[in-house]
């Protein structure tokens, strides 16, 4: 009975991608091509606040360490152009090009001083590769701490105990 189960529950999870290619693909009507966007972050690294415009658009103010998205439609490759100012002296800015890709992340990072703003653009993806190298971190840790801990209880030196006759009990 145990082995019919067991075979019986293998037999369905391993069903279960051919029952998605069957049903039509990803739930977009089936047939037609899948929507790829490309995504563009703009971060303040800096430790002044900035204003931020993507593609002409309205500023919108950065304080520090906070991130502007954007998400773009993409059928191969984009580019996008940043500007950045400085809150306190609208004067002073910067402009960067941007390279955008399909399914990726690009990561722009405004730095600003007092007298000078700049932009520094990361190539498209490497976002995903330090996310995902930080996840394998993670597990990795998650996973060894435990047994890291019980390692250390089960490894340490017994203790010994005392006979009773061998405590200088007083009567």
């Amino acid at each position: 009975m145990r082995t019919y189960i067991l075979s019986t529950v293998i037999l369905a999870l391993a069903a279960t991608p051919a029952f998605a290619i069957i049903g039509g693909g990803h739930g977009n009507g089936g047939g037609g091509p899948d929507t790829k966007y490309a995504f563009l972050n703009v971060v303040n690294g800096s430790d002044t606040g900035v204003e931020v415009s993507i593609d002409g658009g309205a500023f919108v103010a950065l304080e520090p360490g906070e991130g502007a998205p954007a998400t773009y439609v993409a059928s191969k490759k984009l580019e996008a152009t940043i500007t950045a100012r400085l809150l306190s002296a609208p004067g002073i800015s910067s402009t960067a090009t941007a390279q955008l890709q399909a399914n990726k992340t690009t990561v722009a990072t405004v730095s600003a001083s007092s007298s000078a703003v700049s932009i520094a653009v990361a190539r498209p993806g490497n976002v995903a590769r330090h996310i995902r190298e930080a996840g394998v971190a993670l597990a990795s840790t998650g996973g060894l701490l435990p047994l890291l801990w019980l390692g250390l209880l089960l490894g340490r030196r017994p203790q010994r105990r005392q006979r009773p006759e061998a405590c200088n009990l007083v009567a």
